[in-house]
């Protein structure tokens, strides 16, 4: 028998507070459960703000809207389906408001350490009903909540007034800087890779890899090479801006003019014309570079939202939904490929995510004119996402595939991005060539000071975070590739005392008899030096603590001597970079034409149509793909750690290995050698192989 609907439970006898509890539950769950972690995200992230231009007003609606008007909305939505029906606004209200406290649970479970996702799931969900319970029954729950109803101003005030975004907000004061006195006005060239270490363009004697990079050898002969040159920071926005104002980072720093505003681009205003290319930063005033300027409020905000959102789902959301989002991978913005929109200037829009296109654009300025020129070109590249082999064909990441973001799952896998990286390090090397022949061709390169530096490195162990200042990867993450070319210059040199990227700007002064006081770093044309103290700061958007360097380069050596031990042949060995694994030798090598078949397992490549009509010329080619190992008939599951081989057209193209066993099934990932692909029907097969590298057995996987 249905009795009569149950009235609201009855709130405190004449306050009026009992009315407004409901509205305000969400208003103080929604701060908690998505305003806040996402704030605190942003607010460590001001490059995400400075590629897409914003300007104070867009992060200060962008806060706002956030913390009052977007829970605002949704509690008068819920009230006022609660005006239509009670009970059904009653139960939304509780599910509302459940959902926002289990994302808060689970935020809060999430900094108590590790543990099972489903066991850190459950506990949050638990962590909700209780928290919803407490709030239905209890008075004193009530009450509390009315307590925390200042959080929404404490968090808008913590991002713009605590964070470093919120300075993009509140500019520096700082006085800008006046145009310097120049003696000797020559043409400046400046080229600033990202994440670029130097032990990638090394080999173990010492010496560039003339084999792997012909140009930054071309360069090495005809310039100084600091070869023991670190940088002061692992993270972009902190460590470009030391390289044109010689300055050591400081906290609460973001990589503007008006926090940097004595650097290369003021000093040089009015007397160089300027032509830049920053992918992560805007040190140069608008007055030299131009004011991006002319888009409505809606063309410059709208990409910024769109991006915010699959932000707040890699924040706010577990694993298997945030997967549902777009990557954030190797970006700071245009997270949906949106890439035309993702930055406001079409230059910090190509230096971001179109090398390629970027580098060409560069080139086409360079040459000289009737005042010297300042040409700077900040490339996000060979950084990741991992995608262009060395003729600059691409190829995208299968959708099994898992690297890890920040760090490696494995040893596997940290080799096989080693390889990606060093693939794509190739590529760099032909853009910086496209460079060199265009200074050649115009004349240029013999009058011009020439600087190609990195900003920081990348590590290659999985025992430490890819930017991690730690003994295992600092020789990879500290230490950076510094050519400078002297105008004149004809021979080149090699000069190993301990540098720094904050030396590059005195550098860059001493040779324009530029003055230029008050900086942290030292001119690299004087004598050189042994005394010098260096440190690193290893960071996520924070100033981290300082890491102490030694004055010689042995990390740096380590981590060479780590990278060709990783595969078995030299650099001019065609398929050397695919060559992983105890069976990478077998990468170029014909599979035999019986091979028995595996009784127990089956393989399968996970959209293998794309090499049915395979063109090897083609811009973009399956070099990198995914699978699953399954059980058959009962049979035993695959095992962790097995060891694949992958052939293509009857020969070995690459090998991988099973991760992540689960329900009878394993996944895979291979990176394929494209020598090995022909054009039209290609066939692909995979292989488990076992026994000792020397004399392997191979046995074929059947498709399920």
């Amino acid at each position: 028998m249905t009795g009569p609907e149950r009235p609201p439970r009855p709130r405190r006898a004449g306050s009026r507070a009992g009315r407004y509890e409901p509205a305000l539950a969400v208003v103080v769950a929604w701060n908690f459960g998505v305003a806040q972690p996402l704030l605190d995200v942003l607010g460590r992230s001001a490059p995400f703000f400075v590629v897409h231009e914003a300007r104070p007003v867009d992060l200060v609606l962008l806060a706002l809207g956030l913390t009052v008007v977007a829970p605002a909305a949704l509690a008068g939505v819920l009230a006022l389906i609660a005006r239509l029906h009670a009970r059904v606004g009653r139960v939304l209200h509780t599910v509302v408001v459940g959902v926002l406290l289990a994302l808060f649970a689970r935020q809060v479970v999430g900094r108590l350490g590790s543990m099972p996702g489903a066991l850190a799931a459950v506990l949050a969900v638990a962590l909700a009903v209780a928290a919803v319970v407490a709030w239905e029954r209890a008075r004193a729950a009530r009450s509390f909540v009315r307590w925390l109803a200042p959080a929404p101003l404490v968090f808008l005030g913590l991002f713009l007034f605590a964070s470093p975004s919120g300075r993009l907000v509140f500019p520096s004061s700082a006085a800008a800087a006046e145009a310097a006195r120049i003696g000797t006005p020559v043409p400046v060239v400046v080229v600033v890779f990202d994440e670029l270490p130097a032990s990638s363009l090394m080999t173990p004697g010492g010496s560039v890899d003339g084999s792997a990079y012909p140009n930054f050898a071309r360069l090495a002969r005809t310039s100084t090479w600091y070869r023991n040159t670190t940088t002061v920071d692992t993270f972009t926005p902190l460590a470009v801006p030391a390289v044109v104002d010689g300055r050591q980072p400081g906290r609460m720093v973001v990589p503007t003019v008006r926090d940097h505003p004595r650097n290369l681009f003021t000093l040089l205003a009015g007397v160089y014309d300027v032509d830049a290319y920053e992918a992560a930063t805007m040190l140069c005033p608008p007055s030299e570079c131009g004011d991006p300027g002319g888009r409505s409020w809606w063309e410059r905000t709208g990409p910024m939202l769109s991006d915010v959102r699959a932000i707040a789902a890699h924040t706010l959301l577990p694993g298997p939904l945030a997967r549902r989002f777009p990557s954030l991978e190797g970006r700071w913005a245009g997270f949906g490929g949106d890439d035309a929109a993702a930055a406001g200037s079409r230059r910090r829009d190509l230096a971001s995510t179109d090398p390629t296109a970027a580098t060409a654009a560069f080139a086409t300025r360079l040459r000289p004119g009737a005042r010297p020129g300042l040409h700077y070109l900040q490339l996000r590249f060979p950084h990741t996402p991992w995608r262009f082999l060395p003729g600059g064909q691409v190829y995208e990441k299968p959708r099994r595939h898992r690297s890890g973001w920040g760090s490696w799952p494995g040893r596997d896998a940290a080799e096989q991005g080693l390889s990606r990286h060093l693939l794509q390090v190739r590529y760099a090397d032909r853009l910086l060539g496209s460079i060199l022949d265009r200074m050649a061709a115009t004349g240029l390169l013999d009058g011009a000071l020439v600087v190609v530096t990195a900003d920081h490195g990348i590590g290659f162990d999985p025992r430490s975070g890819w930017r991690d200042a730690d003994p295992r990867v600092v020789g990879d993450t500290a230490w950076v590739p510094l050519f400078v070319k002297r105008p004149g210059q004809a021979r080149g040199a090699v000069d190993d005392r301990p540098a720094s990227t904050v030396d590059i700007m005195p550098t860059v002064a001493s040779v324009l008899r530029m003055p230029l006081p008050g900086v942290d770093g030292r001119s690299l044309t004087g004598p050189a030096w042994g005394d010098r103290e260096r440190v690193v700061r290893a960071v996520d958007g924070e100033l981290g603590p300082p890491i102490a360097l030694p004055a010689g380069a042995g990390p740096r050596d380590a981590a060479v001597d780590r990278a060709w031990a990783t595969y078995p042949t030299g650099s001019g060995d065609p398929h050397r970079l695919y060559r992983l694994g105890p069976y990478g030798r077998l990468v170029g090598e014909p599979v035999a034409a019986v091979v028995a078949r595996d009784p127990g397992l089956r393989a399968a490549v996970d959209d293998a149509h794309r090499f049915d009509d395979l063109d090897p010329a083609a811009p973009e080619l399956p070099v990198l793909v995914s699978g699953t190992v399954t059980a058959a008939g009962g049979a035993a599951p695959p095992r962790e750690g097995a060891r694949l081989v992958v052939a293509v057209g009857g020969r070995v193209a690459g090998t991988s290995w099973v991760r992540d066993v689960s329900g009878g099934r394993g996944a895979f990932t291979a990176l394929l050698d494209p020598s090995a692909f022909h054009r039209g029907r290609n066939a692909v097969a995979v292989y488990a192989a076992t026994g000792p590298a020397s004399r392997p057995v191979l046995r074929l996987l059947p498709a399920p």
